[in-house]
């Protein structure tokens, strides 16, 4: 076995037993919950799919207190990969378990529960915390796939990686590179122009919608930031492999309020 294999067995290893302790803590605090019992949050390894959120730089830019870099995209890049529900009560930075109070619970759970969290945390410093050196052969393609206007490209990667990558099925290095797979799959910028949406015009919002359902086949969830300026394009996907397309739930946060949208130039 090369050094590589070595490593993947590793990564391998350690994502399986990540799942296996977020279940055993999850399944601790749902016992505690049947007992009536106040139990503080833990990290919720279920969710109903993925959201790939893409943004529209210009209105990024815009909506954004920082200042953007001098080249602006003119395409949607990446904001994140999410792990997502229907709800609004989405898994969020997974990589150090919350706190919880011992004395609240049994002898037996206790010990369980610190155990679990204790090797959670272990894996956490040599699996899961983020390090550019484990998505360095992604670099190029994330810069473009994936780039921070604002700033340097790292601090966005780990931004996100540590709120939302660590609560996913992927590890750090299929994480990325799944994104990018994602966004290339179907490029938005040019199904939208196809269909004569181009920056710098107003457009009806369910026509964005349509022209989305007609070329992907499933609804996405459209953001706005100022004057109902399109921000973001949400695409959801199957909450196993992230690979099916799947229509996003209607409870996803709609900030576009009216039904003309412009198209920031």
């Amino acid at each position: 076995m090369n050094r590589l294999d070595w490593l993947l067995s590793i990564l391998i290893i350690a994502v399986s037993i990540k799942v296996v302790i977020m279940n055993v803590l999850t399944i601790n605090v749902l016992i505690n919950i049947h007992n009536n019992q106040n139990m503080p949050t833990l990290p919720q390894p279920l969710f109903s799919h993925y959201t790939l959120a893409q943004q529209w730089p210009p209105s990024a830019c815009k909506k954004s207190h920082k200042r953007c870099t001098n080249q602006i995209p003119r395409n949607f890049t990446i904001h994140g990969l999410w792990p997502s529900n229907a709800v609004p009560l989405h898994p969020r930075n997974c990589i150090i378990p919350s706190s919880f109070d011992s004395n609240r619970v049994s002898s037996s759970q206790s010990s369980v529960i610190i155990l679990c969290i204790l090797l959670y945390m272990l894996l956490s410093v040599f699996c899961f915390v983020f390090t550019l050196q484990q998505i360095q052969s992604l670099v190029p393609r994330l810069s473009i796939a994936w780039p921070n206007l604002n700033g340097i490209n790292k601090k966005f990667w780990k931004s996100q990686w540590d709120k939302h990558g660590s609560c996913s099925s992927f590890n750090q290095f299929d994480y990325f590179k799944h994104a990018i797979y994602l966004w290339s799959r179907n490029d938005l910028t040019s199904i939208l122009q196809e269909e004569g949406i181009t920056p710098g015009g107003s457009y009806d919002k369910q026509h964005i919608i349509d022209v989305i359902f007609n070329n992907i086949g499933v609804i996405p969830t459209l953001t706005c930031v100022g004057n109902n300026s399109l921000a973001e394009i949400h695409l959801c996907f199957d909450p196993t492999f992230a690979i099916i397309y799947m229509d996003c739930p209607s409870s996803h946060r709609q900030t576009c309020a009216m039904a003309t949208i412009f198209f920031e130039a």
